[in-house]
């Protein structure tokens, strides 16, 4: 049985007297309690009530407001499909915003949930499916960029004892302009910008319903420029491939996540040490040159380089894979599969068509830089 949050209260009161063993289940959102089993952990859909009346006991004996429960990410979805629906055209997301009453961000999960799902919309003889970064337009018009007001000491990423802010960023990006131009220069791209503080969403169009393609430098107004991304939240650039060939391979090396630094570290040691067995491998299959880059211990490392001439894709991908299989086999810390606890995964499934790899050079949402590495 599900206690109460009176109950629950109770409970905490006389069970987990000690505010710090208590302020350990905050983050436990599975964390049922009943009224003979108070430490008993359950997971699923059964559970979710009990988790929201756990929460809510523990920001009560602490004195703080109880949050509203967030809404499911489907609910939002159906929230926005229904709004959708009452339009015959594109509508745009603060339209949206106004008719649902959901923030920016709820909005775009809302659109990801329905475009996961399979739901479409038609505009006239056209059915296209939804996605958080292109099924709704911005306003028509908006006022320029420099006569709005910002907050350039934003803090967007916070991660240990490190805070980049708004301004800092935008200043990353216009230092190592000359170094990351050439890899964004008349590329179709994908970019993952900051809502608010760690929070990211992922963009492929821009106003227009298009991909996103920069074509210049300058131009603070114009979506097709470098200059109008830096100054808008931008963390991320990620060349995307449009074809179904490729003149590029290429290959990423992630870790599981841990928090354990030492433990990262470990692993990190084994991707490089790994590096040569990979351009090897790289080298069977025609890349001639392998460029190798590296965003550090809290990141990976990816490998990549220009194959003799565009290639199929998806055959290329099950021939790297099955090579890496072979090249790995008996060694428990790398697999090409989901990767557990302790291992690094060797990730082929980013080389499809749209696929995308983030720049040299870019930076990423943990705030470290993707640049070369130093190998022997």
């Amino acid at each position: 049985m599900i206690v109460t949050r009176k109950d629950a209260q109770r409970i905490l009161r006389t069970r987990f007297s000690d505010p710090k063993y208590a302020g350990k289940y905050i983050g436990a959102r599975w964390f049922l309690l009943t009224k003979h089993r108070p430490h008993r952990l359950l997971g699923g859909h059964e559970t979710k009530r009990g988790a929201q009346e756990q929460e809510a006991a523990i920001h009560v004996r602490r004195g703080n407001p109880i949050p509203k429960p967030r809404k499911s990410q489907g609910a939002i979805g159906r929230q926005v499909w229904r709004a959708l629906g009452k339009h015959r055209r594109r509508v745009s997301l603060t339209k949206l915003e106004r008719e649902t009453g959901l923030s920016e961000y709820d909005v775009h999960r809302g659109i990801d949930w329905l475009s996961q799902h399979g739901y479409a919309r038609r505009w006239g003889s056209d059915v296209e499916p939804l996605h958080a970064s292109f099924a709704v337009n911005p306003e028509e018009n908006p006022k320029p960029f420099l006569d709005r007001k910002h907050d350039w000491d934003e803090v967007l990423i916070a991660r240990g004892t490190k805070r980049l802010t708004r301004r800092q960023i935008r200043d990353y990006y216009r230092r190592n302009e000359k170094k990351i131009w050439p890899f964004l220069e008349n590329q179709t791209v994908m970019v993952i910008f900051a809502a608010s503080k760690n929070v990211f969403i992922r963009r492929r169009n821009g106003p227009d319903g298009k991909y996103i393609k920069i074509t210049k430098k300058r131009g603070i107004d114009d979506p097709r420029s470098y200059e109008y991304w830096i100054n808008r939240r931008v963390i991320e650039f990620h060349p995307v491939l449009t074809s179904r060939t490729s003149p590029l391979l290429w290959l990423d090396l992630d870790m599981h996540e841990t928090k354990n630094a030492a433990t990262r570290k470990k692993l990190y040691g084994k991707m490089k040490r790994a590096v040569p067995r990979l351009k090897k491998i790289f080298g069977e299959m025609g890349v001639k040159d392998v460029h190798v880059y590296t965003s550090g211990a809290d990141g990976g490392i990816h490998l990549d380089g220009n194959l003799p001439g565009r290639r199929s894709v998806d055959p290329l991908r099950k021939r790297l894979r099955k090579s890496l299989q072979t090249a790995f086999e008996g060694d428990e810390t790398f697999t090409v599969g989901r990767s557990k606890s302790g291992q690094i995964r060797l990730d082929t499934t980013t080389f499809h068509r749209l696929g995308s790899l983030r720049a040299p050079y870019s930076m990423s949402v943990t705030g470290q830089a993707k640049k070369p590495l130093e190998t022997k």
